[in-house]
């Protein structure tokens, strides 16, 4: 390589060992647009203006510490950022299509109305991430740190996020169609009004989480944990919530017409108004202060039986109420 090209330049620049273009009349490169820079001098041309559009794709950029760097608009289709370094980076609207981010580092990164379409996110940390508006369809996000997110209005259309940690995200108004969040941890997550039908949310822990209005038809919530979620005017039909921990859980208003509760825990839980129209409670253990559609009580309190201290199992219509549940004073 001559002393003096292009590129002796850019990788001088990079050591610090000189500065950029010494004697030249034009202008240093900026470290806000070097990548397009070195982009360029990769490929032995000339920039006189970096553009952060430039394109990168398929560029391998393994391990590559680009953190607080400049990729708004971005063209990295099918680029190679595996355990890149991209905290605090801005990638607003960046393609990033099929680009693999196994184990990249995007803590408080900015990718809003990105496109990563495909992408593999497997294991990347997004913490404190900007999300909001951005396209995650059939992105692979299993294992990902996505604590504290904001994926507001995300389209994340049959994404894997199967194991991942969404404590305290928030996907309000999200497009989670066919999502897969088995064994997820939504801790404190607000998913308020977002759209989850026929959503996998197998053994999901959602302790707290708000889930007022959120769209819920025919997803799968068995074994999922709920306690002190709010569901309120949630839609639920068809929901498959078997052995579903609904403690002190708050369903007012909630349509569970045609949902499978079997064995779902419902002490405490208040499903004032709710539309329990054709839906299978067998098995369900409830408890005095389960607050129940008021014109249903009598029904569910004849088809109950006494299992512990104030906590009652509701049972088949053919079998007789042997240790009938008493009529709680608000009842």
């Amino acid at each position: 390589m001559r002393a003096d090209s292009f590129a002796a330049h850019v990788l001088g620049y990079l050591a610090r060992a000189e500065p950029p273009f010494a004697g030249s009349t034009k202008r240093a490169i900026p470290r806000k647009g070097f990548l397009s820079w070195l982009h360029a001098a990769l490929a032995f041309t000339p920039v006189l203006d970096p553009e952060p559009t430039t394109p990168l794709r398929r560029a391998d950029l393994t391990r590559a510490d680009l953190a607080d760097v400049n990729l708004i608009g971005s063209q990295l289709t099918l680029a190679n950022l595996k355990e890149a370094h991209l905290f605090f980076a801005d990638l607003t609207d960046a393609d990033l299509i099929g680009t693999n981010m196994f184990r990249a580092d995007l803590t408080n990164a900015d990718l809003t109305g990105a496109h990563l379409f495909f992408a593999d996110l497997t294991r990347a940390s997004l913490k404190d991430a900007n999300l909001t508006g951005a396209f995650l369809i059939r992105t692979k996000l299993t294992g990902a740190n996505l604590f504290r997110a904001n994926l507001t209005g995300a389209n994340l259309f049959r994404a894997a996020l199967n194991g991942a940690d969404l404590t305290e995200a928030t996907l309000r108004h999200a497009k989670l169609n066919e999502v897969d969040l088995s064994g997820a941890h939504l801790v404190d997550a607000d998913l308020t009004g977002a759209s989850l039908p026929r959503a996998e949310l197998t053994r999901a822990y959602l302790a707290r989480a708000c889930l007022t209005r959120a769209d819920l038809t025919d997803a799968d919530l068995s074994r999922a944990d709920l306690p002190h979620a709010s569901l309120s005017y949630a839609d639920l039909r068809r929901a498959r919530l078997n052995g579903t921990d609904f403690t002190n859980a708050n369903l007012r208003g909630a349509d569970l017409t045609g949902a499978d509760l079997t064995a779902a825990n419902l002490r405490g839980a208040d499903l004032t108004d709710a539309d329990l129209t054709s839906t299978e409670l067998v098995g369900a253990h409830w408890s005095l202060e389960t607050d129940w559609p008021a014109h249903l009580y009598e029904t569910i309190r004849t088809r109950s039986v006494r299992v512990r201290e104030a906590v009652f199992r509701i049972q088949g219509d053919e079998v007789q109420d042997r240790d009938p549940a008493p009529t709680p004073a608000s009842v």
